[in-house]
């Protein structure tokens, strides 16, 4: 199976955990219109053979999907949790920091006859991560991770391989899956291995739990306060748990 754009959210997430340190601190998008359509009777014409030509081109590989019994899963947000987890110390007391958000969006191509077609694709609201301190979650928005910029609003996750699964898949079935792909945080893309596992719950839904362990800085930095007020961990985790319907 493969997974898609996790756009596991640069969480399932992650990077994200970046904003703990931001908790010492206290630091206290818009789409373009389409172009006119063009009137002209000629250019029309032309317009409409070149989109029917393209249409026939496509639908081969369409049928060719259907035939496979491939299905695509459509990601469940209410059942869905995308966090970062940090550990930081903060005027000498250690703390586990933990942002999350479940607006995530995404897709799962699957056929469960023929998982050598899987593929994933996840994006992430970072704009929409909280932690358990306003102050920090400011911090995120504004320093670490610049969501108010649109450009840096989302974190998009595509999978390129899937390794664990077998041939085909069996309903009820639990697999520990390995999903390489590339992740894009804050205009940054990496490739990454998020690790995990995949029940196939029935038919109409699959259920998994992913982690990745990786270098904040790999995505973006945050303010270095003197250790002696605050430090941060220079591994985040990012985590996702989803679900994915039919």
């Amino acid at each position: 199976m493969k997974f898609h754009k996790f756009k596991i959210f640069k969480p399932l997430t992650f990077i994200l955990a970046l904003s703990v340190v931001l908790a010492a601190c206290g630091t206290d998008p818009q789409v373009q219109p389409l172009p006119a359509e063009n009137t002209n009777s000629s250019a029309g014409a032309g317009e409409n053979s070149s989109s029917q030509a393209e249409e026939s081109k496509e639908a081969p590989s369409q049928e060719a999907g259907e035939d496979m019994g491939g299905s695509q899963f459509e990601v469940t947000a209410s059942e869905t949790e995308a966090r970062f987890i940090v550990d930081e110390v903060l005027l000498g007391r250690p703390k586990t920091v933990v942002g999350a958000t479940n607006r995530v969006e995404g897709q799962i191509f699957a056929d469960y006859a023929d998982t050598s077609t899987a593929h994933v694709a996840l994006t992430v609201d970072l704009g929409t991560l909280k932690t358990d301190d306003d102050r920090r979650n400011k911090a995120i928005y504004s320093s670490i991770l610049q969501t108010d910029d649109p450009a840096n609003r989302f974190a998009v996750f595509e999978s390129t391989e899937i390794f664990g699964l077998p041939e085909n898949v069996e309903v009820g079935a639990s697999y520990k899956v390995q999903i390489t792909g590339l992740l894009t945080v804050k205009q940054t893309t990496e490739q990454v291995t998020f690790e995990g596992s995949i029940t196939v719950v029935s038919e109409n839904r699959l259920e998994g739990s992913f982690t990745l362990s990786i270098p904040y800085t790999t995505f973006t930095t945050i303010p270095r306060l003197p250790p002696s007020v605050a430090s941060v961990d220079e591994q985040a985790s990012l985590e996702i748990d989803f679900v994915v319907e039919k």
